[in-house]
């Protein structure tokens, strides 16, 4: 006796433990973590460090090597007719018709008026807005987990009533057989009950094919392993009530990003507008050196500072600025228009969820009734005063207003799942 009883402890432990639970929660993580834009976010980093170090650049002295020959077809002469001194040759020399000159160019920014800080503010911002974007995928991405899972949920509650609907078939089929014999019905009865069970069988293997098929998509999206052991678990129904939550939705962070950075392009194009100034050496050899009339190689030196400043630019900064406005309220618009749809959203879900609350307490009423009708058409099917038919009719309805109480209760967690992510929560 004990033994029998450890190997049924084993059979029923093992029957447990492989069973997979796989929860809604641990798909969605799961999901990110095998989600491939996830490494955007590391190659958008490197990307952004690369092009502010190229903005830094701009304040580290710039070094060219430059080299020239020329050749000139006619050069500066110096012609005057002096007197004859004796004891005094006087003769200007007269520069190469070929010139040559090679020279290292040191540049040195010294102010830009900002331009260089507001590159690497919009460069800041360019990146936040790239992961923003990452953020929204990623957030869309917990819709198509969440819609996958209730979809299996729901196929999965419809084969489990299946399942009873056949047994149910089966036993009324087996009870029939007595009725027969005894000519209490025509054994056209059991024909009927048998291609019902097949009717019903069909459905069940249609559906299994789909839940099949939601299974590859889940396992695809967590990379997880899914087997016709791996259980899914209906979320805890949370009776949220409706309030004014605040909209914490990825997209208004996104939009908010993009008006920023219009403001740090208005920021740069007023510095574009402000004086420029650098400080350059240029040492160098050639022939002629600095002195133009000298027929020598010659070393020469020059340093100096340079101011640039673009005084008029025929009002393009100011038209620029204008263009950035408009953009600027495009987006607000937009924001104006999206958090409107939101609160459409909410409402229709809200709405959704009134619905099904009482549409499941109508159901759980409607079920105990047909229970009993079932019941009693059972016992008049097996004393001959009803037909299989009108029994199968019977049932059939009994099975489908449960599966609709079912889906309903699935449908309200979804829908309560719905509301949370319209708030972004």
């Amino acid at each position: 006796m004990k033994h029998s009883i450890l190997i049924l402890f084993v059979l029923v432990s093992s029957h447990i433990f492989s069973q997979n639970i796989l929860y809604l929660d641990t798909c969605i993580n799961r999901s990110i973590i095998n989600f491939p834009l996830l490494k955007q976010k590391e190659i958008n980093q490197q990307i952004s460090n690369l092009n502010i170090r190229n903005n830094r650049s701009n304040y580290i002295p710039d070094i060219n090597l430059e080299g020239k020959a020329a050749y000139q077809s006619d050069v500066f002469r110096l012609d005057i007719e002096l007197p004859n001194i004796p004891g005094f040759d006087i003769n200007f020399p007269e520069p190469p018709q070929d010139q040559y000159n090679f020279s290292i160019n040191i540049s040195q920014l010294l102010y830009d008026g900002g331009r260089t800080k507001q590159l690497n503010t919009i460069e800041v911002q360019k990146l936040q807005i790239e992961l923003q974007k990452t953020e929204l995928n990623i957030y869309k991405l917990r819709e198509q987990v969440e819609l996958t899972y209730f979809a299996i949920l729901i196929i999965q509650k419809t084969e489990e009533q299946l399942k009873l609907t056949i047994d149910e078939l089966y036993d009324k089929k087996k009870s029939l057989v007595s009725a027969v014999n005894y000519g209490i019905l025509t054994p056209d009865n059991i024909d009927i009950m048998q291609a019902e069970i097949f009717k019903t069988e069909q459905n069940l293997i249609e559906i299994e094919e789909n839940k099949s098929a939601l299974k590859k998509v889940l396992e695809t999206l967590t990379a997880e392993t899914i087997n016709d052991n791996t259980t899914f678990i209906l979320p805890d129904y949370l009776h949220i009530l409706n309030d004014s939550t605040e909209n914490n939705r990825p997209e208004i962070k996104l939009f908010e990003l993009q008006k920023s950075i219009f403001s740090a392009n208005s920021k740069l194009l007023s510095a574009d507008r402000m004086p420029v100034i650098g400080a350059f050496v240029q040492g160098g050899y050639g022939n002629p050196g600095l002195t133009m009339i000298s027929d020598e190689w010659n070393p020469y030196v020059i340093v100096g500072a340079k101011l640039t400043w673009k005084i008029w630019d025929k009002n393009n900064t100011k038209r620029m600025q204008s263009i950035l406005k408009f953009n600027q309220e495009i987006i607000n618009t937009d924001i104006e228009n999206f958090n409107k749809n939101i609160k459409i959203q909410q409402e229709n879900e809200y709405a959704e969820i009134i619905k099904l609350q009482k549409m499941i307490e109508k159901g759980d009423a409607i079920t105990i009734l047909q229970n009993n009708i079932c019941r009693s058409a059972a016992s008049k099917l097996n004393n001959g005063t009803i037909t299989s038919s009108e029994y199968i009719s019977l049932l059939n309805d009994k099975t489908r207003s449960i599966i609709k109480t079912e889906i309903n209760k699935i449908k309200l967690v979804q829908a309560e799942r719905n509301l949370l992510y319209i708030k972004g929560n």
